[in-house]
């Protein structure tokens, strides 16, 4: 089983997981995005309804949104920005 770690939030994926965790199945919608955005079948059929559900660029907005940062300090100085 894989973890992906969102913030607080730890979102568990079992290997064989083959549909998004944030597709609403009623009302077809992507909890992943801020909006509750309505999703077409083209995209529910390419990346919810499958194991690519990763490749999902609402999926890892959402993952990167609620992680928490890896370095304290910013890389880059005012003076390089």
């Amino acid at each position: 089983m894989q973890t992906l770690s969102a913030g607080n939030t730890a979102l568990a994926l079992s290997p064989t997981e083959n549909t998004c965790p944030y597709l609403c199945g009623q009302s077809q919608t992507c909890t992943a995005s801020f909006s509750a955005m309505a999703v077409n079948g083209r995209k529910r059929r390419d990346l919810c309804h499958s194991e690519d559900f990763d490749d999902c660029a609402l999926f890892l907005s959402r993952l990167l949104r609620h992680s928490q940062p890896r370095y304290g300090l910013d890389p880059w100085t005012m003076q390089h920005k």
